[in-house]
């Protein structure tokens, strides 16, 4: 049986709705995100129920950011807590710093047009190479995957895991080569990562949808198997 790391992104807060970059930068969710991490717990009870498999996991770990650890907390509420593997007290819930989210340097709290004009050319090359591109003061996405790539491989089969697009996307790139494969990362979403394939089960796809197919290809030190 293949090993599987189930995944969860934060809810919305005040600073995705206004379309600015978060980073490292501690934001809270908003009543929007608060509602999404819900709809979320409620998209995992029902693919577990259409897989036939018991809602059981074999712990959870959050990236420390506030954002990520209250829609961990009330997922797991939600669920049952201790009733599914979940951690019923927030204080329970293990935080791991390299689940965070990409450092964007003096790019947090700005706006792409704002960073257009602070910071010329940075953005085009940004997606001229994802990878190695690196904000101002921030880290690279290569950085980001190594530190995301290291902290899964230490997990257990059956963790649930709560992070940030940045975390997920550092994920998806083990499986996809090319950035613009990658699908974006709902905020009220299961991801499945398994050594073959990665399914994203949602309210229109509560089966689960394959949105990576091909086998994963970690870093030095870090794997899936």
């Amino acid at each position: 049986m293949p090993r599987h790391i189930y995944f969860i992104r934060h809810g919305e807060t005040d600073w995705n709705q206004a379309q600015l970059f978060q980073g490292r930068t501690d934001v809270p969710l908003n009543v929007r995100g608060r509602a999404q991490a819900g709809r979320t717990a409620a998209c995992i009870r029902e693919h577990f129920r259409l897989a036939g498999h018991p809602l059981r996991f074999a712990g959870l770990v959050s990236s420390p950011l506030s954002r990520a650890v209250e829609t961990a907390t009330i997922v797991a509420s939600a669920l049952g807590g201790s009733a599914c593997g979940l951690p019923d007290d927030p204080e329970r819930i293990v935080l791991d710093g390299r689940l965070q989210e990409q450092d964007y340097g003096l790019w947090e709290g700005l706006s792409r047009a704002q960073i257009e004009a602070r910071f010329p050319g940075e953005w085009e090359r940004r997606f001229a190479d994802v990878r190695r591109f690196q904000a101002s003061g921030g880290e690279s996405m290569d950085e980001l995957r190594a530190r995301v790539a290291a902290c899964v491989a230490e997990l257990g089969d059956g963790v649930l895991v709560a992070g940030h697009f940045g975390s997920a996307y550092a994920l998806l790139l083990g499986y996809a080569e090319l950035s613009q494969d990658i699908p974006r990362i709902s905020q009220e979403a299961l991801y499945i990562f398994e050594d073959h394939r990665v399914l994203e089960a949602s309210a229109r796809h509560p089966a689960g949808r394959v949105i990576a197919s091909c086998a994963w290809s970690a870093l030095p030190g870090a794997s899936l198997n």
